[in-house]
């Protein structure tokens, strides 16, 4: 009984030792493995180590009982379908830490029982080759964990892969985006900091076998050959695939500003990016550091070196245009261009809507788009930048071919054009040197007086007709802007138009502005050989200010001083008359004006005013007659430094006659008095005192009555006027004062 306890016992100790060697004999090389607890068969662990290829393990040999696989922190760049076969029961691979770029589709197909998979810390490549490993761990419900992230292209390098969209993984990422500059926007530096520039390529990202190289260039040279104290180091991260190219200037030096590129090459593609290094110093001339406002945006931009262009990214954040400026070599800044970027401003946004827009595709109606903007122009603080204007005169284009289908819209657009004649002259300026808005915006009107054959365009600011003539019977036209005296202030001119060649003021009539078109018109354009219809269009116009023929040059200081009047024959140029065009306008008396006519053509066809043709004929009931070989708009310029300042709706009108009579009657009364006083001094018996007294009463008002009667109307030039206004205030006081003291 004794004997066969201890064979028992002999049996079981040999059975388990055999087991044990078994164990340690089956597990493959470079690998440790243990049993997995509370497993009813025997399952393992396995974990390799310090191996190259999957081929060196033999997993085959365990395949079966292998449950959870550790190949992580080893040097894999590559797993292949056919290494892990036969794996059935593998529950948790991992492969995390390692150099692995791609997956072939189909490696873990055959791996039913796979639940974890272990892919962080590898450079992967998320391109369309790995879009299959989403829909693969969706559809198996594989956990990969902890999450892998990508390694290339840059654009999503440390973006989970799991949290991707399958849109994202694609292949026709461009060889520009596998390029990358750390820092990627120009830099400005002071002589002596440090500069360290960084570029990199994915080479794992590219086919394979293209063999990439990184390299810098000064321009297009070698810098560490041309330049002092430049260090370049390149090298190759095996372990995430990329390719570096390091620049490291400790001490900056003014040599060293200029366009550094960063070059890759590889069988594939080539591909530079650039980025431009200034270099300030205290011997290089700098543009300060200035902020821009307009429309697109508020730019700072900081102190640079003359001879650079600084470029920002555009203020709007769904737009990657970039906005310029420019330092020049003399040290200031010049040529902003920030074209590329969206408008900032609500109203100039809107307008740039209404000018791309097709009118005839709008749900609502033309005329109702147009009283929108009518409703714009009407408020002169929305408008504050020239685009704005530029953008006006473009849509008021677009709606002149609706106005023959309604005839609301003709006088909606002259109330656009009206109220943009309000927009400060400076603005206007502008706007004509962009693309020659206000010439656009008197074109407008002049085709509206022309489709608009029932309807005369007269607003407050302005006033155009047109008036169909025959060649044989013409008889020329005389045209008048002008407003009754009793009228209330600020009351509405008249015009008025007349086939009589004859202009006169009648009644309390003020003429502001008058033309006069010779009857020998068509005669003399015969005579040059123009050819004209035998029923010939005439526009007549009348502007209050020259607001829409602005000077973008200044001619000697000069400016436009009066009403800008104009007569046009439709779509004939009418020039070198014999028989001049008569014009009349209302001139400051001493501003020296001199008569112009608007030339399309001058100062890069932007427009301005010139003498040639024209010249003073004579001055009639206060106003001053010029004439003109040509029609065109005609006007009246004065020095700006000589000019004085005339009062708003201040004209100097004649008294009623009775006011110069009896101041004559009074005047020349105490004049005789003050004589009698003269000759007669010694004969009068009074004392010395109201001898005094009574003489200096006499002066004191006849010298009032004759201030009054000639200057108390008389108030169209402000100095002039306060003048009048001091001595009227003296006189009357002098009077008051001698009487007081001759009563006494």
């Amino acid at each position: 009984m004794m004997w066969d306890v201890r064979q028992c016992l002999w049996w079981l100790i040999t059975l388990l030792c055999t087991r044990v060697i078994q164990c340690q004999v089956l597990c493959p090389k470079f690998c440790s493995c243990s049993k997995v607890r509370a497993r009813p068969i025997d399952l393992l662990k396995v974990k390799c180590e310090e191996f190259t290829s999957l081929h060196d393990l033999h997993l085959d040999v365990i395949s079966l009982e292998i449950v959870h696989l550790d190949l992580s922190d080893n040097k894999l760049k590559a797993v292949n379908t056919d290494i892990l076969q036969g794996l059935e029961n593998l529950e948790k691979l991992k492969l995390s830490q390692n150099s692995i770029t791609r997956i072939e589709e189909g490696t873990f197909d055959h791996i039913e029982s796979l639940k974890q998979l272990d892919l962080s810390g590898n450079p992967l490549v998320c391109d369309c080759q790995l879009s299959w490993l989403l829909v693969w761990a969706v559809n198996t419900s594989v956990k990969l964990s902890p999450p892998a992230r990508c390694g290339s292209p840059p654009p999503l390098r440390g973006q989970p892969l799991r949290k991707l969209q399958y849109s994202e993984l694609h292949c026709d990422w461009p060889v520009s985006a596998l390029l990358e500059l750390i820092p990627n926007v120009n830099q400005v530096v002071f002589a002596g900091d440090e500069l360290h520039l960084l570029c990199r390529a994915s080479a794992a990202a590219l086919s394979e076998n293209t063999d990439p190289s990184v390299s810098w260039l000064w321009g297009s040279s070698d810098p560490t050959l041309y330049l002092q104290g430049v260090r370049v180091d390149n090298r190759f991260w095996a372990d995430s695939g990329l390719v570096e190219s390091v620049v490291s200037i400790n001490h900056l030096l003014a040599e060293h500003s200029g366009r550094w590129n960063c070059h890759l090459t590889s069988r594939e593609a080539n591909h530079s990016q650039s980025i431009l290094i200034m270099v300030l110093s205290q011997e290089m001339s700098h543009c300060p550091q200035t902020v821009t406002e307009t429309n697109k945006g508020v730019y700072w931009w900081p102190r640079t070196v003359a001879g650079y262009t600084l470029q920002f990214p555009c203020q709007a954040e769904s737009v990657s245009g970039l906005a310029h400026h420019t330092c020049a070599s003399e040290g200031k800044w010049e040529r902003l261009d920030v074209s590329e970027c969206p408008y900032i401003s609500p109203t100039t946004s809107l307008l740039d809507h209404l000018v791309k827009m097709n009118l005839s595709l709008i749900k609502e109606s033309v005329l109702e788009t147009a009283r929108r903007l009518k409703n714009l122009t009407a408020n002169p603080t929305l408008i504050q930048d020239p685009v704005d204007v530029v953008f006006i005169s473009k849509i008021a284009e677009k709606y002149l071919e609706f106005v023959d289908q309604d005839s609301e819209l003709g006088s909606v657009l002259a109330d656009i054009v009206s109220s943009t004649m309000s927009l400060p002259k400076s603005l206007l300026v502008a706007a004509q040197s962009l693309e020659q808005a206000c010439s656009r915006l008197v074109n407008v009107v002049e085709r509206l007086a022309q489709l608009t054959k029932a309807l005369n365009v007269h607003k407050a600011n302005l006033v155009i007709e047109e008036f169909r003539v025959k060649r044989e019977s013409f008889s020329g036209i005389t045209c008048t802007w002008y407003y009754r005296e009793s009228a209330p202030k600020n009351s509405a001119r008249v015009f008025h138009c007349s086939t009589s060649n004859t202009t006169a003021l009648i009644g309390t009539k003020v003429i502001e502005a008058s033309i006069q078109v010779p009857s020998s018109l068509f005669y003399q354009l015969q005579m040059q050989g123009a050819h004209t219809q035998s029923s010939q269009e005439i526009l007549v116009s009348m502007y209050e200010n020259s607001w829409l023929f602005p000077q973008t040059l200044h001619q000697e200081e000069m400016e436009i001083t009066s009403i800008v009047v104009g007569t046009k024959l439709v779509n004939v140029n009418v020039s070198t008359l014999a028989h001049p065009v008569y014009v009349m306008l209302r001139a400051a008396k001493s501003s020296s004006p001199r008569p112009v006519w608007w030339d399309a053509s001058l100062n890069n066809h932007t427009g301005g005013w010139s003498q040639a043709g024209c010249r003073l004929s004579h001055v009639l009931h206060g106003l001053l007659v010029f004439q003109c070989d040509r029609l065109g708009y005609f006007a009246l310029m004065q020095d700006q430094q000589n000019k004085r300042t005339r009062v708003a709706g201040g004209i100097s009108r004649w008294s009623h006659p009775a006011i110069y009579m009896g101041s004559l009657i009074g005047v020349f009364c105490l004049t005789i008095c003050v004589l009698s006083y003269i000759i007669c001094h010694a004969s009068i018996q009074m004392s010395k005192k109201s001898k005094h007294c009574l003489a200096n009463t006499w002066a004191a008002m006849a010298l009032l009555c004759l201030v009054f009667s000639v200057g108390i109307r008389s108030t169209e030039d402000e100095l002039f006027c306060k003048g009048v206004g001091l001595l009227l205030h003296y006189l009357t006081l002098s009077s008051l004062l001698w009487m007081s003291v001759t009563a006494k």
